[in-house]
């Protein structure tokens, strides 16, 4: 899956992230009040909360910050388009906001790209102004142990169907 397409997806699923990020905000607060839960089992639901949340804002921190950029059109054309329940056809969303067709892919490529930038960390300006884009990378503040390479054949499964 492209970065474009993970945009799209946070994008759309954005509403349903901070709908998240509120329930395990209240889950952790009241995780001290339940008394059927041992001390162990305890902690490793505040930790499996924590790592929620911090996730669940590293997605919802970054859209908000580029929502709170966009223009009044661009702001309505996005909850129009991704946010609208249900789903509606370019044209129709075109027609309501009074703009040419041509002008509502040049609005939705540019909020695509102010997305996709926000969430890889980079800073988004618009080229058309001659101005330059940063770019900055994301990195893993937590590293993943032990993940299994699977481009290598195990030993296991050549042996499994070698001849003899």
């Amino acid at each position: 899956m492209t970065s474009k397409n993970i945009a799209l997806t946070e994008l759309k699923n954005y509403n349903r992230y901070n709908n998240a990020l509120t329930r395990c905000k209240a889950h952790l607060q009241e995780l001290d009040t339940l008394r059927w839960i041992t001390a162990e089992q305890r902690a490793e639901e505040r930790e499996y909360l924590e790592k929620r949340i911090k996730l669940l804002q590293g997605v919802i921190i970054p859209i908000s910050a580029s929502v709170k950029a966009m223009s009044k059109e661009e702001y309505t054309l996005l909850r129009l388009k991704y946010w609208s329940e249900p789903a509606r056809k370019d044209i129709e969303i075109a027609k309501e906001l009074n703009i040419s067709s041509s002008t509502y892919y040049r609005i939705v490529k540019k909020i695509n790209k102010q997305i996709e930038a926000a969430l890889r960390g980079n800073k988004y300006s618009d080229s058309r102004k001659g101005t330059v884009r940063e770019e900055k990378f994301l990195r893993c503040e937590e590293q993943p142990e032990n993940i299994p390479d699977f481009t290598k054949k195990s030993s296991m499964s050549v042996k499994r169907y070698k001849l003899e």
